[in-house]
């Protein structure tokens, strides 16, 4: 099952998109056995994999992939054949392009478009005759999900510089930057997502065989942030990696980085078998062994670097990571 974790405002936000089919919501909470505390304790969450099923259950049901919102169904499979119809495209600006010809002919309400702007290229999601009760979710869902099928199929992270939507912040929906690593902007009248517009030149890195396996795992590959290696253990440690005051770098700032309260963070962390502390001392040790090993900085200097207020404190560390000195690690290691 998959470690990574959505928290239980997403998943109440996905019933309300049910709130006229009641019989079909208590199904699927009695099918894919949803416990009830997901809808009334705070910090409670589902897996990935348990809110895909939930998706996929619905959609299943419904035969309409935008939950309600448009008054022509999107219909199941949707996505699919967007892929599908996309894994030929050479660059992600043919990718954007085709993907939005697609959806234009399968749905009229979807109006999709993209515009560069200096250096930036905005998507922007126009809807028409939008139902405004499921609009919230599905808007925000759809854009998503769609901005990691991009990053999936360049094979790279892309990095969004702004996250609109012209609806209000929904009620009881917290915890939103997780969704794309940046907290949005609510009520700014288009709704839209910002990159570098050098990502459009980037070369398709996909193929039909990758995106067959790619779509038996959707939607939850989508929802863990489209790879299933990229674990919130390994982007913190690959934010850490970045940073050159390891001691700087507190469990309350790094939370907030990755827009959690402190609380979530470690949850998430835990969820994965981790710790916070585990993760920076893993990198103190391997700093350590690089510099003790391959530079002529002094102990003390390594410790300070380190952010050890005493060398003292280095000296116990390196007893505890090698069973050695610092002295004798380098004695014992060097050619």
């Amino acid at each position: 099952m998959s470690k990574h974790l959505i928290p239980n405002s997403f998943v109440r936000w996905h019933f309300a998109t049910l709130s006229e089919q009641p019989t079909l919501a208590e199904s699927l909470k009695r099918q894919l056995n949803i416990p009830q505390q997901v809808f009334h304790e705070p910090g409670s969450y589902l897996t990935a994999n348990q809110l895909a099923r939930l998706i996929s259950e619905t959609i299943l049901a419904t035969d309409d992939e935008s939950f309600g919102a448009l008054s022509k169904s999107l219909g199941r499979g949707s996505f699919h054949m967007m892929a599908y119809a996309c894994i030929s495209c050479k660059t992600l600006e043919q990718v954007i392009q085709r993907a939005r010809h697609f959806y234009a002919l399968v749905n009229s309400q979807m109006q999709w478009r993209y515009v560069e702007e200096d250096e930036k290229c905005h998507l922007i999601f126009d809807y028409q005759d939008i139902q405004q009760s499921q609009a919230a979710y599905f808007i925000a869902f759809t854009s998503c999900v769609f901005w990691r099928f991009l990053s999936w199929i360049i094979d790279k992270p892309i990095p969004l510089d702004a996250v609109h939507f012209d609806y209000p912040c929904p009620q009881g929906v917290s915890e939103m930057g997780l969704l794309f690593r940046m907290e949005p902007q609510f009520s700014q009248g288009a709704n839209r997502i910002t990159f570098d517009k050098s990502f459009l030149d980037l070369r398709v890195k996909q193929n039909t065989d990758s995106l067959d396996k790619f779509l038996m795992h959707v939607p939850e590959c989508l929802l863990s942030h489209y790879q299933e290696e990229i674990s919130l253990s390994k982007q913190v440690r690959e934010y850490l990696e970045q940073q050159d005051d390891l001691q700087g770098m507190s469990l309350q700032h790094v939370a907030e980085y990755f827009y959690c309260t402190e609380q979530s963070f470690i949850r998430y962390l835990r969820a994965e078998g981790v710790k916070y502390s585990d993760i920076r001392n893993q990198i103190k040790k391997q700093r350590a062994k690089l510099w003790l090993l391959t530079t002529q900085f002094t102990n003390q200097e390594i410790s300070q670097k380190l952010g050890f207020a005493d060398p003292t404190v280095f000296y116990r560390n390196c007893k505890k990571w090698f069973g050695l000195t610092p002295n004798q690690f380098r004695a014992n290691n060097r050619p």
